[in-house]
């Protein structure tokens, strides 16, 4: 804080001084005053600082130009974030995504993200380890989960599903019972990163929906974010009580 004020009070006396300087002298004497100093004087300059004032300056000099050269570039956006879309003529308000050809689906935009796991980890080399997932409490701030604390819970998840007998194939469907959270997107990532796929499942649709997309998929690993949807699960297939 000392230093802090230090500061503050000789800039605040070098403006004070240049400010008298410059409302006393003349333009011709101002001019000539301001000349750029000679090469040899910068040198006898810096020939008269300590080691220590040099070593700082260097530390400064290399800390600025590492910034500069790492610094987070700004994305181009790939299309007017205000125009986004065209309505269609004659479709009652159906509109057009403006990327790609009007003429043709478009597939995929970037080359090296034309998987659901590809776009994640095009997310983790632009960003590093950079804010990912967020969720919050009422009346609470956000609580952010960096990109690689993610890939690394997935990692772990989609590790725990192949040692439980899942397959790594697009032939294994996992379930994933919870409601929309953080652990819902890991989930979906940890199946994305072993090449299985993700089947969602919702409680509003009631038991009969579920029952039925089970059957359909033959599912027989789901995801719960809950016990009590566990033992949803449990009841709706054995007819019973789990034992404790």
């Amino acid at each position: 804080m000392l230093a802090f004020v230090l500061v503050s009070g000789s800039i605040w006396i070098i403006l004070e001084l240049s400010s008298t300087l410059m409302e006393k002298m003349q333009p011709q004497e101002l001019l000539r005053t301001l000349r750029l100093p000679e090469l040899d004087e910068f040198s006898q300059f810096f020939r008269s600082l300590p080691t220590s004032t040099l070593v700082g300056i260097g530390t400064l000099t290399a800390i600025l130009a590492y910034w500069l050269a790492t610094r987070p570039r700004a994305i181009t956006p790939p299309c007017d974030l205000r125009h986004q879309s065209q309505e269609l003529e004659h479709e009652e308000g159906a509109h057009r995504s403006m990327l790609g050809d009007s003429s043709k689906l478009l597939s995929h935009y970037h080359e090296d993200a034309k998987t659901m796991y590809e776009v994640f980890q095009r997310g983790l080399h632009i960003a590093g380890d950079g804010p990912c997932l967020g969720s919050r409490k009422p009346n609470q701030p956000y609580k952010w989960l960096s990109y690689k604390e993610v890939t690394t819970r997935a990692e772990h998840l989609g590790s725990g599903l192949l040692c439980q007998g899942c397959r790594p194939s697009s032939d294994q469907f996992i379930g994933v019972f919870a409601q929309n959270r953080p652990e819902w997107i890991i989930s979906e990532l940890a199946c994305y990163t072993y090449s299985m796929v993700v089947v969602p499942l919702y409680d509003t649709l009631g038991p009969d929906a579920i029952r039925y997309i089970i059957n359909i998929a033959e599912i027989s690993t789901v995801i719960c974010d809950k016990p009590e949807k566990a033992q949803v699960l449990w009841e709706m297939w054995r007819g019973r009580t789990p034992p404790a």
